[in-house]
């Protein structure tokens, strides 16, 4: 049985189904303001961009579950989630034959920070990067078609 590493807002109890698509659900709810998760939905417009371009097979971030394949990754990964995103749950595919992609989720977070230079050549590299899969894996970010059913919680 495969299982991974899921962070939530919510506390959800084991045999929860967490569907695929909420991220994206949220992202497009954003409203238009000075709030900077303006950045954020830039990035993924961006990721999904090159997603297409590379392989348009792969599961779109927009259209997906998000998980961590060790509790170690996962635990590297909290700071990029922001404060909200801090309750850990073990999961496992519902469908275990779903398409998945392993990504480094550093390659993301790290589009968040301002920094000099042009954002759209900086996100564009890393997205290319992540999806090929190119250069050492930092924080291993698993991105699944599946439903993810959580095994337990972790307080």
């Amino acid at each position: 049985m495969t299982t991974w590493f899921h962070f939530a807002a919510t506390r959800l109890g084991a045999g929860s189904i967490i569907e695929p698509g909420n991220y994206g659900r949220l992202l497009r709810c954003y409203q238009h303001s000075n709030d900077p998760q303006g950045w954020k939905v830039a990035t993924e417009l961006l990721f999904e961009a090159e997603r297409q371009r590379f392989n348009q097979a792969l599961p779109s971030r927009l259209n997906a579950c998000f998980a961590f394949p060790t509790k170690e990754a996962a635990n590297a990964g909290r700071a990029g989630l922001g404060g909200a995103m801090v309750l850990l749950h073990e999961v496992e595919p519902v469908d275990a034959d779903a398409l998945s992609h392993v990504g480094d989720f550093n390659l993301l977070t790290i589009c968040y920070s301002p920094q000099a230079g042009s954002f759209w050549q900086r996100v564009e590299g890393a997205a290319k990067s992540y999806w090929a899969r190119s250069g050492p894996v930092l924080i291993p970010e698993v991105v699944t078609g599946s439903a993810l059913r959580v095994i337990r919680r972790f307080e």
